[in-house]
Formats: C-alpha cells, structure tokens, sequence
C-alpha cells in the first residue's frame, strides 16, 4: 500500500530533519513507527475496526495520551511524551512549528537486542532474567487499579461471551488452521470449566483481582534493555485490558511454550506465583493459557484474509494458526507438553534443512548427531573427517555412543520444559525407540518425520556439498549407498514429507501433518 504523503515527507530522502535522515519505518495494522538512532515515533493510523476508532485527530490525541500513562506502569523511561506533526505547508515535521496534523508518541529506542522474542532466538534469555520478570509483573498486578466496572470483565458471563465470540469468529478457519475436531474439543473444555469455576471467578472478582491488566503481555513486548520493561500495552479498547490478572500472565507463558521454552516459562510461572501467594489462581491458568493461545490462532488466521497481507507473511500466519490452535487443545486436554520431533532420513535428504527450518519457526532445540559425534572425539564441526563406512568415528560403537547421548540430552531438555528435534540418519528401529523413551521418560509428546531423496538427487546433492566448506556431515555418495541398504521402516510409519519441496515448505507441511489433528 503507497504510504501517506505526511509519513513519505517525515522518512529520507523527504525529510528537512537531521534527527530523521537514517530513519527506518515499521509499520502495524494501526500505527506507522518511525525509528531514529535513539528514539521512536508512533503515529496512529486513521483507521476503524469496530474494536478500535482512531479516525479522528481528536481520538488519536486521547489514545497517545493513554498510551503514554498506562505504559508508564510497566516501562518506566520508555514513553517520553507526545510530540505533534506539523506541516508550514510543504514540509512536515515531528516537533516542528508548523500547523499541528497530528500527534506522535515519542519513545525511547529499545535496543533489539534485548527484546524478550529476539533473546529467544539468540539464546540469551535465562532464568535469572525469568525470576526477575515474574517478580516485576507480579509486583504490577498488585498494584493495578481496580472497581466495579473493571471487576465486571472478570465475571463468568464475560468471560463466556468472550470464549462464544471466539468459537464463533473461527468457524471458518476449521479445515484450513484448526480441526473440527480441536475446535469441537477446545469449546467443550472452555465451557466445562467456567460452568465448574463459576464462583471462584466471581469470588476473585469480589478480591480485586480483577485489574486494569498490560493486555498484550508477550515477548515482543518485554524489554531487558536497561531494566525491564512490558511495553505496548493495550490503550484503544479497556475490554482487551481488563481481565484476571491470571489471564494476563497466562499470555506471556502461553508465548514463551509457543516458542518452545517451556523450561523458562516454569521459572517465569514458580517466580510469579511465588511472589504474589495467589494459590487458587492457579486453578484457572491453563483455561486462561487456553484462551489466549486460541484467541492468537483467531488473530493469525484474519491475516490470511487481508489482502495488503504480503505472500510470505501468510504463509507464516497460516503455520504460526495453526500451531496456536494445537497449543490450545494441549492446555484443553490436561496441560502443556514439550515436544520431541525426530527427522530421519539418508545423507542429503534434507533432513538437517528442515530441523533447522522447523527451528526457526518453533524455537525447539536441535540436537545433530553430526555435531554431537565430532565432539565427542573432540572434533570441530568443521573438520572434515573422511572414513570408511563403519569405520573410525562412524563405527558401530562410535554411532551407539552417539545416539545414546543425543537421546540423553534430549531426555535432560524435554524434563527441564523445552521441545526438541533430533536430527540423524536413524536409519534402525532401535534407534528410534530409544528417542521414544527419552520422550516417554520426560512426559513429553513424540512426532517422527522422514525426508526422501532419489539416487540421482542425491548425487547432485553431495556434488554441491563438496564445495560447501562449512558442511557439518561428512557422508558422500558412497556411504548414502550404504545407508540406503541398512535403512529400516518403522512401524508406525513417520510422516514422509515430499523430497521436491524447499526447506520452508516442508516445515510447514510438517507442521500441517504434526498440528493440525
């Protein structure tokens, strides 16, 4: 979509301000944000969709100014003010003197680093950082006002009639990113327990617990950049900000298992619960985890039906639905459990790809018997080390020693919360049995994937990879031969996914075939 001529004059080459002359422009469904080297300009788009109206000058004025106080509860620093758009006619300013044509709301620029999502990915964020979050957002919910009119968001009714409203809106989506049968299943549960719950909803309304909550508690919007700070909070509609405060947390844990870090989002629950004594709030956050992952899957899925939507983001959309979906009905049918997805498959099937793809979009760790092998002969990676099939460290004692450690350390992730894929040849049974057990052993959900290649697919693709320098395996042509003779079908079978798809595809078609039951 062409931008606004106000936004094009504020961004290079347009602008007359130096502050502006290396901006970069981010956008969202209701705000273009500016960003310069220390700060950050958010200016609300003169959009209505029923559950929020900034359609006039005069209502994005009111809703900056919100954001700006109740964003001030939760990162302290951050929202500097509100700042106007001017014009003199040509140009346009943030700050200038000209006639004021809107408002902006200033911020201080966060450093991405240190964004709780992008932590995630980078492998930084630990539970010390966990402990000290649930004491933070503990601490607000606390505080958090609270009346009559808020308490009312809390009630059963409410609640139910949000629930309705979400089963309702998603009756479309069933057949393309949720099941008939995971819709059927999570309606049951979510209408079962507030039946059951009824009166400890409305006794926790009664304590005031009940609250003028964040709204959108998720890690991408938790800071650890100088402090922590839980910004972007819900400003244009308080039916979105309003809740239990159990709901609130229930959606930045919901987040982080999303993202496959169960581990943390243990630490994050013990560390909250711990500082606020709320014993029987416990009883409601799986419903509430339930909620928030379903209400994701609904969000997602619009995206889907937008037209300005580009191609690639649906097609995450579309996965990311889907794995929401199933979240939901885990926390429906007795709580989250990490994940165990095993990839098999002969040299040059694409396996390693598509564990590093599947990755990327889960955040589940992946363990490489390729990676785990060399270190256990204290081998880099990148040394290449050519044997004989069965031979050297790719003897039959060498391998076993190799598949009882990966099973190992994917039994000590699984226990400690965080999902897992196993990347290998498993080209026996027994090896596939013992992945089985480490996830049997840690409570944990097991799903196997098998990648397919043809002989003359896979010889094109070990001639490439003898120019690949930063290759992990060392198999080639001759020992995928070899492999391909001792290679064993299980039973049941794993999900085979097509050997002419990209990396990309196939993640999603894995997780289509995984998630969507």
């Amino acid at each position: 979509m062409p931008l606004p001529k106000m936004i094009e004059k504020l961004l290079p080459p347009n602008t007359v301000s130096n502050e502006f002359e290396n901006a970069k422009l981010k956008q969202t469904h209701i705000s273009y944000v500016i960003i310069t080297t220390d700060h950050a300009y958010k200016i609300k788009k003169p959009v209505d969709f029923g559950f929020l109206d900034f359609t006039t000058i005069e209502k994005r004025l009111f809703y900056c100014k919100e954001e700006v106080r109740l964003n001030s509860r939760l990162a302290e620093g951050v929202y500097l003010g509100i700042v106007p758009v001017t014009c003199d006619g040509s140009n346009y300013e943030i700050g200038g003197s000209g006639e004021i044509v809107d408002y902006a709301v200033k911020m201080r620029r966060l450093d991405e680093n240190h964004i709780l999502r992008n932590m995630l990915s980078a492998e930084t964020a630990t539970s010390v950082d966990m402990e000290r979050l649930g004491v933070k957002i503990a601490s607000f919910h606390k505080r958090a006002a609270t009346s009559g009119t808020i308490e009312a968001f809390g009630s059963p009714d409410t609640v139910g009639r949000n629930c309705t409203e979400n089963f309702q809106q998603t009756l479309p989506y069933i057949g393309r990113t949720i099941s008939a049968e995971t819709h059927k299943a999570v309606k049951t549960y979510s209408d079962n327990l507030i039946a059951r719950n009824a009166e400890l909803m409305a006794l926790r309304a009664d304590k005031g617990l009940v609250a003028d909550c964040h709204g959108d508690l998720h890690t991408d919007h938790i800071s650890f950049d100088d402090g922590i700070h839980a910004f972007d909070c819900i400003e244009f509609n308080e039916r979105f900000r309003f809740s239990d405060v159990i709901s609130d947390i229930a959606f930045l844990l919901m987040d982080l298992e999303f993202y496959s870090r169960g581990d943390l989002a243990r630490t994050l629950e013990a560390s909250y619960f711990n500082a606020t004594g709320d014993e029987e709030g416990k009883k409601l956050l799986d419903f509430y985890k339930c909620y928030r992952a379903f209400v994701r899957g609904k969000v997602e899925g619009l995206k889907l039906y937008e037209a300005e939507e580009p191609e690639d983001e649906k097609l995450k959309a579309e996965a990311d639905a889907r794995r929401y979906f199933h979240l939901s009905r885990m926390y429906a049918e007795g709580g989250y459990r990490p994940t165990l997805i095993l990839v098999r498959g002969l040299s040059c099937s694409g396996k390693s790809s598509l564990a590093r793809e599947l990755s990327a979009m889960t955040g589940m760790k992946v363990l490489s018997s390729d990676a785990i092998r060399k270190e256990l002969h204290g081998i880099t990676p990148d040394k290449r080390v050519i044997e004989p099939y069965g031979k050297g460290i790719y003897s039959d004692e060498a391998t076993v020693k190799t598949y009882s450690t990966m099973a190992e350390r994917a039994k000590k992730h699984l226990s400690s919360g965080r999902s897992v894929i196993m990347d290998a040849t498993f080209s026996l049974s027994d090896q596939i049995d013992a992945a089985k057990t480490a996830a049997h052993m840690a409570g944990s959900a097991f799903y196997a994937l098998e990648c397919t290649v043809d002989d003359e697919t896979a010889a094109k693709r070990f001639a490439l990879r003898d120019s690949n320098s930063e290759r992990i395996s060392d198999a080639t042509m001759e020992i995928y031969l070899k492999q391909k003779e001792a290679f064993e079908q299980i039973d049941p079978p794993a999900a085979i996914l097509s050997p002419a798809a990209s990396p990309g595809e196939q993640a999603r078609a894995a997780i289509k075939k995984l998630f969507m039951k």
